[in-house]
């Protein structure tokens, strides 16, 4: 159960850490919890596609104009953001 204050969002806290990650996000979690809040912790799962899985079909199936013209929008985005 989530405790959620009516008309506030819920926040996220994204850190990143290259010595005892694990104990300082176990304190974070067991803080929370005694404070009565959950801690939800997500990774995204990533996997490298396998050699196999790239077929004539797929390329086949793959719109490059179509993938061309996004990168360049983005690239247009980028360059008006800066």
């Amino acid at each position: 159960m989530r405790r959620t204050e009516p008309g506030k969002q819920a926040w996220v806290l994204n850190v990143f850490m290259s010595y005892n990650s694990s104990d300082c996000v176990n304190m974070i979690q067991r803080i929370l919890k005694e404070g009565g809040i959950v801690a939800k912790k997500d990774m995204e799962k990533k996997r490298k596609i396998l050699e196999s899985e790239v077929t004539a079909s797929a390329m086949a199936e793959l719109k490059i104009d179509t993938l061309l013209k996004t990168i360049s929008e983005y690239e247009m985005k980028l360059a008006e953001d800066k």
